[in-house]
Order: structure tokens, then C-alpha cells, then sequence
């Protein structure tokens, strides 16, 4: 044996494409730009009170 080894090449059909970074580049600047709204929890009571419910909120009312 003259000591050398052959490695398959890996299968590089699974990774990440233009499309795949451009989305991912889409979602990271809806969250920095606010289209996401901000998960808030708070009580039916509570949510009730509120005199301006903020649109840019996802309010979750609890018991």
C-alpha cells in the first residue's frame, strides 16, 4: 500500500442556497424593522384597562 487514502467527496446537496440566505436575510430585517410584533402576556383584566392597545403587540391574555 503506498500509505494514501481515498475520502469521498461529502454531499453538499443539502446546503444552503441564495434563496435559502436571502429569506433568512428577509426575516432578520422584518424583526429588526418591527413587522413582528413583541409577544406580551398579560390578564383579561389588565388587557381590559389598557386605555390604547399597542398594534405592535401580540398581546396572550391569561385568566
Amino acid at each position: 500500500s503506498s500509505g494514501n487514502i481515498n475520502i469521498p467527496a461529502p454531499d453538499l446537496s443539502g446546503k444552503a442556497n441564495q434563496s435559502d440566505l436571502n429569506n433568512t436575510n428577509n426575516r432578520v430585517t422584518a424583526i429588526e424593522t418591527g413587522y413582528m410584533k413583541k409577544p406580551t402576556v398579560i390578564s383579561k383584566a389588565d388587557y381590559d384597562k389598557l386605555a390604547t392597545k399597542d398594534p405592535n403587540t401580540l398581546y396572550e391574555i391569561t385568566e
